[in-house]
């Protein structure tokens, strides 16, 4: 399905950068033996729309919501994990055979985390399927 598509190659994108801080894109199941995740990012996909832009065509919208918690809570911290989001993520978001341009970004940090939302807009196409042959000319013999 393209949305786990487009999700995974986010979680991808920001492992790469971050390999030392836990990135998920589900919920994480608490239990008394797992030890406190301190340093994670969690990447959330939002379908926004799907509007019909031909008998083939459908344009859609996914906002995407990265939001990270890093242990100290510090801002300086946070500023620096934005820049190097931004340029892991902008100008292109690249999924399956797909490059989507990424529009606008929007940084926030609230509640001791930092948020970096986007939304993706792209065209969905499906193969038109073959048409049967139209009538060709016919001939008439008048007599």
């Amino acid at each position: 399905m393209i949305y786990e598509d487009i999700k995974n190659s986010v979680v991808r994108t920001v492992k790469s950068i971050y390999p030392d801080i836990y990135v998920f894109s589900e919920q994480i199941s608490k239990t008394k033996d797992n030890p406190p995740i301190k340093d994670w990012v969690f990447i959330g996909l939002q379908p926004a729309s799907c509007t019909t832009a031909g008998p083939y065509h459908t344009d859609h919208a996914v906002l995407l919501d990265i939001t990270a918690h890093l242990d100290g809570e510090k801002n300086a911290a946070y500023w620096e994990m934005a820049g190097k989001l931004d340029s892991a993520i902008r100008p292109i978001v690249r999924f399956d055979d797909r490059a989507i341009t990424v529009e606008n970004v929007d940084i926030r940090i609230s509640d001791g985390m930092l948020h970096y939302v986007f939304t993706l807009r792209f065209r969905d196409s499906q193969s038109v399927p073959a048409q049967p042959p139209l009538m060709e000319s016919l001939e008439i013999d008048e007599k």
